[in-house]
């Protein structure tokens, strides 16, 4: 029964650390985004990477487990600028 209990705490801790990864990991894509939205704001032709780092952050904030984090912590989709 004991060695049940610390199978079932490693595996809760393991997916701990994985979400907490995941979250740093999108919020480092959220500051990506924003280098990006600031740069295309000075040259009209960054809005190629501007488009990119929108996908790719949309995309880590829908898949598992960073959705996870991006609820807690209220991260919302982005649109793609025009």
């Amino acid at each position: 029964m004991i060695a049940l209990t610390v199978v079932i705490l490693i595996i809760l801790a393991g997916i701990a650390v994985l979400a907490l990864l995941s979250g740093i990991a999108l919020y480092g894509r959220l500051a990506r985004l924003r280098a990006a939205a600031r740069s295309a704001r000075s040259d009209p032709e960054s809005r190629r990477d501007v488009s990119a780092a929108v996908r790719e952050y949309n995309d880590a904030a829908e898949t598992f487990p960073s959705n996870i984090i991006a609820g807690m912590f209220k991260f919302r989709k982005e649109d793609l600028p025009e």
